[in-house]
């Protein structure tokens, strides 16, 4: 292939695949109500990223070596290994452990991919991904606002969406009236991890240039209607949390940063107190009312799973396989395992050995951006690194395409050295 097409024509087609990202869900549940194949659907932009990444070393093989060169990526081809290897060895539905293994491996190839492009050429790169990113996350805000004030209720019933309840959307715990938004995501909880990546870079960029538009204020005041609308508690700790990052590495006297956040913890708990005395609070924070949180809320749920996984955990340490816990698990004949924690779900498929590999490239790829601060990209995904690092406590995040696409792909454009 010549090399001048490969610097053209790459960067494009990966641009292809995350605007794919954004809209697959819509377009694989359409597909579905129609002739079938929802899960061929959703799967065919993966296998491209695979396919994209072999062509790439093999017209280029000179980026393996730029690759193996990192402890990051060597981490990371590691994971991917291991997935590979207990995927072969599992004894659990092809299905399932089909799935688990491009759930637990395809924003890894992703982020080799990224990397592999901005090798070949970093310029080229730069120009197609910005434009893309912000139509994406334009695209999905005003889809998610629209969700929220015009749209019909069940509009995403049009292209055969299906949840729970028959309904074509999601709904609060205590309130199935209560719409929670999702654009085009996965769900409420996606659309709101990506809308929180979007306002950490928003934030970096105004402390980088001290400048905003009107233009740049009317979008920001959108994101955060559709992040409220998604009522996503996870996404929105993970805001505070990714914006008090930003804060420390900016602010000239980090003392007065520290006392800020230290007033709104106290702020916040005063906040949860106050939700013994206001049902309308409780119903937003806690998604139910305190009368039913010990009896069916997500909540409770949450911390059985987790239980369970553990106990999991305690009798097969090094790991069922991929598929056998997660979202992929819903492929299995024997039924489902969601841990509500992407660690523990790595823990029973991958084992204990496992997650620690992975918890340790999330490590070693932090230390690196946080070594490369100096560069705005660096500063939002080390901010939003410590902020899905959280999530993973109480969501399977990382298994979502969309969330994971956005940061992997971000983390490897922040850790470019100029």
């Amino acid at each position: 292939m010549n090399m001048k097409l490969l610097k053209t024509y790459l960067p494009h087609c990966v641009a292809g695949v995350f605007i794919a990202t954004a809209v697959v869900t819509l377009f694989s549940n359409w597909a579905d109500s129609l002739f079938g194949g929802k899960e061929l659907v959703k799967a065919t932009k993966d296998v491209f990223v695979y396919l994209l990444l072999f062509l790439t070393v093999i017209y280029r093989p000179t980026i393996i070596k730029q690759l193996w060169s990192e402890w990051f990526n060597k981490l990371a081809i590691g994971v991917a290994l291991l997935n590979v290897i207990l995927a072969l060895l599992a004894a659990n539905d092809i299905d399932a452990r089909a799935a688990g293994l491009l759930f637990n491996t395809r924003y890894l190839a992703w982020f080799l991919l990224i990397q592999a492009v901005l090798f070949v050429s970093s310029t080229a790169a730069e120009k197609v991904f910005k434009p893309v990113f912000v139509s994406v996350a334009v695209f999905m805000v005003g889809l998610g606002v629209l969700q929220a004030t015009l749209l019909p209720k069940n509009f995403l019933s049009f292209f055969g969406y299906e949840l729970a309840g028959g309904r074509g959307y999601q709904a609060l715990d205590a309130n199935p009236e209560i719409i929670r938004v999702m654009a085009t995501a996965r769900g409420p909880n996606e659309l709101g991890a990506f809308v929180m990546v979007v306002l950490v870079l928003f934030a970096v960029k105004y402390f980088h240039t001290r400048k905003l538009t009107k233009y740049e204020g009317v979008f920001l005041s959108l994101a955060l209607v559709a992040l409220y609308f998604t009522y996503s508690r996870s996404a929105t700790i993970g805001l505070v949390i990714g914006l008090s990052v930003v804060a420390l590495r900016y602010a000239k006297n980090k003392r007065v940063v520290v006392w800020s956040l230290l007033a709104a913890a106290a702020l916040g708990v005063l906040l949860l107190v106050a939700t013994f005395r206001v049902p309308a609070l409780q119903t937003a924070i806690f998604h139910t009312e305190f009368d039913d949180i010990l009896e069916d809320g997500s909540d409770i749920e949450r911390i059985r799973a987790q239980r369970r996984a553990f106990s999991t955990i305690a009798d097969n340490p090094l790991g069922q396989g991929p598929g056998t816990a997660g979202t992929a698990s819903f492929y299995q004949d024997k039924g489902s395992q969601i841990t509500e924690n992407y660690y523990l779900q790595l823990a029973i498929e991958i084992g204990v050995m496992g997650v620690l590999l992975f918890v340790a490239l999330l490590v070693f790829v932090g230390k690196e951006l946080y070594r490369n601060s100096n560069s705005p990209l660096g500063v939002a995904a080390f901010a939003t690194l410590m902020s899905f690092a959280f999530i993973g406590l109480f969501l399977h995040m990382w298994t979502d395409d969309l969330s994971s696409y956005t940061w992997w792909g971000l983390a490897a454009l922040g850790l470019q050295k100029k």
